[in-house]
């Protein structure tokens, strides 16, 4: 499906052996299953529209107003090492199995695909 029009992603699978192009398959249907949006075509679409969209200087954020949420300042006397930050830490432990991190972002590895990524530096 990613092969042809509009997705036209075979460079994927340029210069990788038939042992590597299956793994790639199997990571890329895994993917596409738990992908939401409509999986990795969904995700293909939307990245081609952002990108449209900064070309053309778009803003996607046009409108929207940040505002600083209300919270409590952990410095000073409520800093490191106060009973009030042991207890917004205990907290934050509590919360941690909920939580997702993003260190760095590319598409090959939002997709899975750092075989492609090694053997191409990216």
């Amino acid at each position: 499906m990613l092969l042809t029009e509009p997705y036209l992603q075979d460079h994927l699978f340029k210069d990788v052996t038939d042992e590597e192009k299956q793994a790639m398959l199997k990571q890329l249907s895994d993917i596409n299953a738990k992908l939401p949006g409509g999986g990795l075509s969904g995700y293909l679409s939307r990245a081609r529209c952002l990108l449209k969209d900064a070309q053309e200087g778009k803003n996607p954020f046009e409108g929207l107003v940040p505002k600083v949420p209300e919270g409590e300042r952990l410095c000073g006397e409520t800093g490191p090492g106060s009973k009030v930050y042991a207890e917004y830490e205990q907290l934050g432990m509590e919360q941690l199995e909920l939580t997702a991190f993003c260190l760095r972002w590319s598409p090959w590895g939002t997709l899975g695909i750092s075989r492609y990524q090694d053997r191409h530096h990216i």
